[in-house]
């Protein structure tokens, strides 16, 4: 089939008449300025705020602009939106947005490119580099300051957000403590810790986790100058590629440097050997304690206190006290338990009246023992054995009725008519209030290092006897009409004896 048949021949060229051209002249009024009405006024100040202000707004040349808002209208309503309820956002969609990417991306290479080769040749002069450490941290503060300040569009949602809260939630969710990392105080920890030169210059090596903000900023940054994506993406990887070289190789030449310095790395590691060690080994014992506890079917109230009482211990690190003094040598052990029981057993009166050599020995024989809440540390009617120091704890005297007379607290003690009488009965009763640590002196240890003394006990009867009748417990006890069948004591049968026993020494 010829196909030209059908081609229109015309002998002479077709009359078309000219169609004229419309040309639109707008005559409506100009649109109101937000930028003018937010902030009038024709001093430089107000100049100066409204230039800074339509730089941040939303930039109608913007690649991205045209792309997320369809119309004019809906970019002049976004410039509306902004000015009216966000004016002090910075658009990501903005002039200022541009040159702001742009600058970060060119500091942050220089940056990286100088930090390595300042902490590998320049370890030692302080001096030399603190300052240009410090310029790169305020950059990098002030960029952190300029994200939370930053509008981002949600390409989920398609909105573009400048909610203050929600930008500054979604950056710290994100990327800020990466940033953070990325500029330490150096001049400020060494300030505080000047023996830390070796970990402050580590430190500064988290600098290389800026090269995130490079990907992202030169990710914006090639829609806004026309760069092809494979050309990017090649650019970007070499940049990656570089940096990454050039930071191992300055890396290889400090390591060396560093060895003396990793002393403290390796004190670091056994502490915290030493530490994964302890949790280790507690909590197989409280796995150990939990299965006898189960095993013998204890009620729960029991093994409650059961765990608590470990682990008062356990906090209390009595294990750990009782092993160092085991091991340390005769002299020292002396020193450290002088210096553990010294201030408490100094209190007591009846002490005052022994040779230094008996209190150092006494020292050297007070255990400790652990109360908990309710625990009846001594008992009414009962044979006083020993003296007991409160170490830490609260506990409450009781008179053989019940009554409470009085609480006494860290450094207080009680029963030392124990330690010199012997057919003494106790006439209070003593319940820890709280969890206490108790100190305990039993009579036996007392008497065996005061038996060179043959005169020494008398005196310190009759000493205890007078503190005895001025104690404010008895006088409380007598106070309260307590029934003579239940005082436990009598004070003028004591006596009687003490004088029959001096008329004896007399003939």
């Amino acid at each position: 089939m010829d196909l030209m048949a059908y081609v229109p021949h015309f002998s002479e060229a077709p009359n078309v008449e000219s169609t004229p051209v419309i040309q639109h002249v707008c005559e409506q009024p100009s649109e109101e300025d937000e930028v003018e009405n937010v902030m009038p006024g024709n001093s430089i100040g107000a100049r100066l705020q409204r230039w800074f202000l339509r730089k941040r707004i939303l930039s109608r040349k913007h690649h991205l602009t045209h792309w997320s808002l369809k119309s004019t209208t809906a970019v002049n309503y976004e410039i509306s939106r902004h000015v009216k309820s966000h004016p002090y956002m910075i658009h990501p969609f903005s002039s200022f947005c541009i040159f702001w990417e742009l600058f970060m991306t060119l500091f942050t290479i220089v940056a990286l490119l100088i930090t390595p080769v300042s902490i590998t040749f320049y370890f030692n002069h302080q001096g030399d580099w603190h300052l240009l450490n410090d310029v790169m941290n305020i950059v990098f503060f002030c960029d952190i300051i300029v994200w939370f300040f930053t509008g981002y569009y949600d390409y989920r949602t398609k909105v573009i957000v400048l909610d203050p809260r929600i930008v500054a939630l979604k950056y710290l969710r994100k990327y800020f403590l990466v940033d953070v990392l990325t500029a330490p105080p150096i001049g400020l920890i060494q300030m505080v810790m000047p023996n830390m030169t070796w970990f402050c210059t580590t430190l500064n090596m988290m600098k290389f986790l800026r090269i995130r903000n490079i990907t992202v900023y030169s990710h914006r940054l090639h829609g806004v100058y026309r760069i092809k994506y494979q050309l990017h993406k090649i650019l970007d990887t070499s940049l990656i590629v570089f940096m990454t070289i050039h930071w191992a190789s300055c890396l290889e030449y400090y390591v060396p440097m560093s060895v003396n310095y990793l002393g403290t790395l390796t004190q670091f590691s056994d502490l915290l050997t030493t530490f994964h060690i302890t949790i280790k080994r507690n909590l197989k014992i409280v796995q150990q304690l939990q299965e006898y506890m189960r095993y013998k079917e204890l009620p729960q109230a029991l093994q409650r206190r059961l765990l608590e009482y470990y682990h008062y211990r356990n906090k209390k690190r009595f294990e750990r006290d009782k092993k160092i003094i085991e091991e340390v040598s005769p002299c020292l052990r002396e020193e450290l338990i002088l210096h553990n029981y010294l201030r408490l057993i100094s209190n007591v009166k009846l002490f005052e009246y022994l040779p230094e050599s008996v209190v150092a020995q006494l020292a050297s024989s007070v255990r400790s023992e652990i109360y908990m809440p309710g625990d009846k540390i001594v008992k009414a009617g009962t044979r006083g054995e020993s003296l007991y120091f409160i170490t830490s704890g609260t506990v409450a005297i009781y008179t053989s009725t019940g009554k409470e007379i009085c609480h006494l607290e860290d450094g207080s003690y009680f029963g030392e008519i124990a330690l010199v009488m012997e057919t003494e009965l106790r006439i209070a009763t003593v319940i820890a209030v709280e969890t206490c640590e108790i100190c305990v002196l039993d009579r036996g240890d007392f008497r065996r290092y005061i038996s060179r003394y043959p005169d020494l006990l008398n005196r310190l009867q009759n000493v205890a006897l007078q503190n005895l009748e001025n104690s404010p417990i008895l006088g409380k006890t007598h106070d309260l009409h307590t029934s003579p069948r239940h005082q436990y004591i009598n004070i003028s049968s004591i006596k009687r004896m003490k004088k029959t026993d001096r008329d004896r020494g007399e003939l």
